[in-house]
């Protein structure tokens, strides 16, 4: 039984592996910040969440277990906040062109156009420390 649970540990962290470097590959191979962010968070939270299974399985206390699945929670709680902070960030310093982005929905056949790429003739949101002429 020792090494049956032994293998699916191993099993566990070299999936976390795999999704860790997914993610870093993401990092580097995506185009633009979102989708970028997207696949550093979803990754390494996946990454994170299999290596912390597969080091629980091997630890001998319950007490290591549970500070695992702390960090784990602490780790997805932390990296959802900072990727909102992040895109928002950078959609308030450079914002979407709406015209582009409904080119986009359109050459990808796709039906559903945000409501902000609709409407063009919408007054762009004014950055933080703008004055309002």
């Amino acid at each position: 039984m020792t090494t049956l649970v032994t293998l699916f540990s191993w099993i566990l962290i070299a999936g976390g592996i795999f999704f860790f470097l997914t993610g870093s590959i993401g990092l580097l191979r995506f185009p633009d910040i979102f989708t970028r962010l997207h696949a550093v968070t979803k990754a390494d939270t996946a990454g994170l969440g299999l290596l912390a299974a597969g080091l629980a399985l091997q630890a001998h206390d319950w007490l290591v277990t549970l500070l695992l699945l702390f960090i784990w929670f602490l780790v997805m709680g932390s990296s959802a906040i900072n990727c909102q902070l992040l895109a928002r960030y950078s959609l308030e310093r450079d914002p979407v062109d709406e015209f582009n982005l409904q080119d986009n929905a359109k050459a990808a056949g796709s039906k559903a156009v945000s409501k902000s790429a609709q409407q063009p003739d919408r007054a762009k949101k004014k950055h933080k420390g703008e004055r309002h002429v």
